[in-house]
């Protein structure tokens, strides 16, 4: 009896997890200022004092929550790229601005949720520790989109890449574009623009024709 409690319990995320994954979901949504003890509380359906003892200060709760959501980002992007990796270069170049907006963005038709993703950088700034995991996240998230070019043999710098993605993604919330429709036929206009790319997709297109 006993043992099979140990193993029941050994499923479930223990307090501190449960109260970070929280964290991490309001943080998603909203600001960081709406991240306050008693409103993750009531999301993670734990007392103040709960909350308090695992994280003293609200400094410490933002930090390793931020940090969590920078390593979701992260995965995301790491996931798509081993997806993308099983395809040929020519299956791979035809949805090329597909697979770049999965491994960039967040799939969702959320418009708050994409609006706030993209805010989260600015928002955070004034946090140097979170300002530095941001950082080690993004040359990871860099490398992961890089991987997806060069299979692809696409010329196209990441970082480049990455900030295109971004203002597309931005300009679709704005304006009340489809999202994430725009960004992709977008960013198609935007890779045949690209002499290489517009080459390589005419000659992987030809056989076809």
């Amino acid at each position: 009896m006993s043992n099979l409690s140990i193993a029941s319990d050994s499923k479930q995320p223990d307090t501190r997890t449960r109260i970070l994954t929280a964290a991490s979901q309001m943080l998603r949504r909203s600001s960081p200022s709406a991240l306050t003890y008693r409103a993750l509380g009531k999301k993670a359906g734990l007392p103040h004092s709960t909350i308090e003892y695992h994280f003293p200060t609200r400094e410490d709760l933002l930090m390793e929550a931020a940090s969590l959501n920078v390593e979701v980002w992260v995965d995301r992007a790491r996931k798509v790229r081993d997806e993308a990796l099983q395809l040929s270069p020519q299956e791979l170049l035809y949805q090329l601005p597909e697979v770049l907006v999965a491994a960039v963005l967040p799939q969702t038709t959320d418009i708050q949720y994409i609006r706030t993703y993209l805010l989260h950088g600015l928002v955070l700034a004034e946090h140097q520790a979170i300002v530095e995991k941001n950082r080690e996240g993004r040359a990871r998230f860099d490398e992961y989109v890089a991987d997806i070019l060069q299979a692809a043999e696409c010329s196209c710098l990441p970082d480049v890449i990455i900030s295109v993605i971004d203002g597309l993604a931005y300009e679709a919330v704005s304006e009340g574009g489809e999202f994430p429709q725009d960004v992709v036929e977008k960013l198609r206009c935007f890779l045949l623009s690209c002499p290489t790319m517009a080459a390589d997709a005419q000659a992987s297109a030809s056989p076809q024709a």
